[in-house]
């Protein structure tokens, strides 16, 4: 299932080893794994 992102940024502020970006303009959650 996708994930009902609205580019909050807060996921990617919790992941300390900045591994989640967050493509505001289009919401998509990249993993950079």
């Amino acid at each position: 299932g996708s994930l009902n992102c609205t580019a909050c940024e807060l996921c990617m502020r919790a992941c300390p080893t900045s591994e989640i970006t967050i493509d505001a303009p289009r919401m998509k959650i990249k993993r950079n794994s």
